[in-house]
C-alpha cells in the first residue's frame, strides 16, 4: 500500500498557497507601475498577505501525517501500528471560534488529561 499523506487541517495546503499566490499577484501588478505611489501601495498590501501565510504556517496548516500499511508518521516520528497509541482531544467552541477542535495525539501509550494538556506536549503540537 502506497503512503497516504493527510493535511492535519482540511484544505490547509490550498489555503497556504492561495496566500502565495495573492502575494505574488500584488507584487507582479506593482511592478508595471514603478516608480508611482501606487506600486509602493499594492507592495504594502502585499505584505499583508505573506505575514498571514507564515501565521497560517505558524498555525500548522502546512502540517500532515503520513499513514502507511506498516507505520504512521508525524513531524519527522515514525511509529509502528503495534506500537502507537492514539489519544484525540477535543476543545469546545469558544467566543474566538465557532467550531470544534481536535487534536490528534501519538504516543506510546493512552495520554491522560493532565498528560495532552501539558506543556511539553503543547510544544510537541506547536512544532
Amino acid at each position: 500500500m502506497k503512503t497516504k499523506r493527510f493535511n492535519t487541517v482540511p484544505n490547509g495546503m490550498a489555503i497556504v498557497i492561495t496566500m502565495f499566490c495573492l502575494f505574488i499577484l500584488f507584487v507582479i501588478v506593482s511592478i508595471p507601475l514603478f516608480p508611482k505611489a501606487e506600486a509602493f501601495g499594492l507592495l504594502a498590501f502585499s505584505l499583508i498577505f505573506l505575514i498571514a501565510m507564515a501565521d497560517l504556517i505558524a498555525k500548522k496548516y502546512w502540517n500532515f501525517i503520513d499513514v502507511a500499511e506498516d507505520h504512521v508518521s508525524h513531524n519527522g516520528k515514525q511509529y509502528s501500528w503495534e506500537n502507537v497509541y492514539i489519544t484525540i482531544k477535543c476543545h469546545q467552541p469558544t467566543f474566538a471560534r465557532n467550531a470544534f477542535e481536535y487534536y490528534v495525539c501519538f504516543d506510546d501509550h493512552y495520554l491522560t488529561e493532565e498528560e495532552c494538556d501539558s506543556k511539553a506536549m503543547k510544544k510537541e503540537v506547536s512544532t
